[in-house]
């Protein structure tokens, strides 16, 4: 039940897997001033805590750089932790 909730919620706002599609500054689309760090959104990442909490660091310092009038730097994705460069490792 609060899964379809969720979805209805959110709408076109979600990936099939629930994660919240963001911007190039990890803005909802289509939300400019709303924001997904984390596990929430469907940057190609592992889902880290230190990743969320990268994510934290770099949507405040583009606050203070949008509140100074400055442009906002876009998000890159951190190769370390990219989900779509990594090989499989036979176990």
């Amino acid at each position: 039940m609060l899964r379809k909730i969720y979805f209805l919620a959110t709408g076109d706002k979600v990936d099939k897997l629930g994660r919240l599609k963001v911007g190039k500054y990890l803005e909802v689309e289509g939300e400019p001033d709303i924001f997904a760090i984390g596990d929430c959104n469907d940057t190609p990442e592992i889902k880290l805590a230190k990743l969320a909490q990268d994510h934290s660091k770099f949507v405040v310092d583009n606050l203070k750089l949008k509140h100074e009038g400055k442009e906002m730097k876009p998000y890159s994705v951190n190769s370390e932790f990219n989900c779509r460069n990594r090989n499989n490792h036979p176990s």
